[in-house]
């Protein structure tokens, strides 16, 4: 699971010999496509923001409406863990948890990375500041997330994707609440993580057309991220690559009035393109 390699060991990803390795991965593109869906004012204006702004940093906010510590104080080393810890609220949030499943994966990270320094919350701890986002973000807490899974429901379990991908949960009118919860779930992840993936593939066919026609390698896809290897004697053309699979990667623009964007950057090893 390449997603979980740790930082350090990124290492052991090397460039050919003289040339280099071009990481370009999607920014928050599974909050940029529930901002899409919903039309959540204040999902849509931390997406539209400049980045490294409190307006444009949705986490950073959140930190601040979850914990109260000030913007300007969260870079401090002793706050990072609660930045670890809103983000895994959000996504536990965007995706049906109350509590349980984000304590599941926060202990994981913990087992995985010792470093991170974050205390596990407990259950109820979690499914309250759950209960804060879906007061910060009520047009998709509150309005498009029930109104999906309704939607669902008078499809007769059917759900789609932004691309038409089809997925059939027959779970959504089952008469076992587990059956129906986990349907739900599904339900919402499918649009979500279902456009998300979507948009990867349609970025893999490009960025692997153009790496052909060029003398380039497409080595890996890691959740949101390409890697691609850049032979030496293309080394002298990697910033124009690199502008180029940006451009690629970008797709035009489909989630338009809501930027899709692309960090990119270039190194000998797979941890230099994530300093």
């Amino acid at each position: 699971n390449l997603q979980q390699v740790k930082l350090d060991w990124r290492e052991a990803f090397i460039a050919p010999d003289g040339g280099l390795l071009l990481a370009a991965d999607y920014g928050q593109i599974e909050i940029r496509i529930p901002a899409l869906f919903s039309k959540d004012a204040g999902l849509v204006r931390a997406m539209r923001a400049e980045p490294n702004t409190i307006e444009g940093d949705l986490h950073g906010r959140n930190v601040l409406k979850l914990f109260g510590v000030p913007y300007t104080e969260q870079s401090r080393a002793e706050n990072q863990p609660l930045r670890t810890r809103a983000k895994n609220y959000m996504f536990g949030a965007l995706y049906g948890s109350e509590g349980k499943e984000v304590q599941a994966v926060l202990e994981k990270q913990l087992l995985q990375d010792d470093t991170l320094g974050v205390s596990v919350p407990t259950v109820g701890e979690i499914h309250d500041g759950i209960i804060m986002l879906h007061d910060e973000y009520p047009d998709y807490f509150k309005a498009w997330v029930p109104a999906a899974i309704e939607k669902c429901r008078d499809r007769g379990g059917w759900v789609y994707t932004l691309y038409g991908r089809p997925r059939y949960l027959p779970d959504i009118v089952s008469s076992d609440k587990y059956l129906r919860k986990h349907a739900e779930r599904q339900c919402i992840s499918h649009q979500i993580q279902g456009t998300a993936a979507d948009l990867m593939r349609f970025a893999l066919i490009g960025v692997n057309t153009y790496c052909r026609s060029h003398g380039l390698w497409l080595v890996l896809t890691v959740h949101d991220e390409l890697v691609v290897a850049i032979p030496a004697e293309e080394v002298v053309r990697a910033d124009e690559h690199m502008k180029e699979i940006v451009t690629i990667m970008e797709l035009g623009q489909p989630l338009s009035p809501i930027p899709l964007t692309v960090d990119a950057k270039l190194g000998v090893n797979w941890r230099e393109t994530h300093k």
